[in-house]
């Protein structure tokens, strides 16, 4: 599950798809915040402390050298952000990973209504097709 918006102009899918980008980070930190803010760090059980340790390092960013949405956007490793083509690669490379289901939250914080229906729109005419024809070549072969 992760985040999707995909746009045909590819300045509009890097420019506000990194500012959704930026939108989903700071709710991921805002929940690492809130996930953790009444537990004393002291009776936190072992098996926990890892996502503790990341929880509070993540809630206390951003940090130094941390990348900005636009280079997290830019990387297409995280976030389903771009025009049709980019969505393609980035649920292309989770396949070969073997995922073979994925969940977008296109309705992410401040996006449009409008912009949800065009990303969905989209993927219906150009995503959803190729995976679709991806899937019968490969049942053909």
């Amino acid at each position: 599950m992760t985040a999707g918006y995909c746009h045909e102009d590819p300045q509009v899918a890097a420019q506000r798809g990194s500012e959704l980008v930026g939108w989903y980070i700071e709710q991921q930190r805002e929940r690492a915040r809130l996930v953790w803010r009444d537990y004393d760090p002291n009776t936190v059980p072992p098996d926990y402390q890892g996502y503790y340790n990341r929880d509070q390092r993540l809630a206390a960013g951003p940090h130094p050298g941390e990348p900005t949405p636009r280079e997290v956007r830019d990387r297409g490793e995280q976030f389903c952000v771009g025009t049709p083509a980019e969505c393609i690669h980035f649920i292309e490379m989770y396949e070969t990973l073997g995922i073979e289901e994925m969940i977008l939250l296109c309705a992410v914080g401040p996006a449009a209504h409008e912009e949800v229906l065009n990303t969905l729109r989209l993927f219906g005419r150009h995503v959803i097709p190729h995976f679709r024809a991806k899937e019968k070549r490969t049942a053909a072969n």
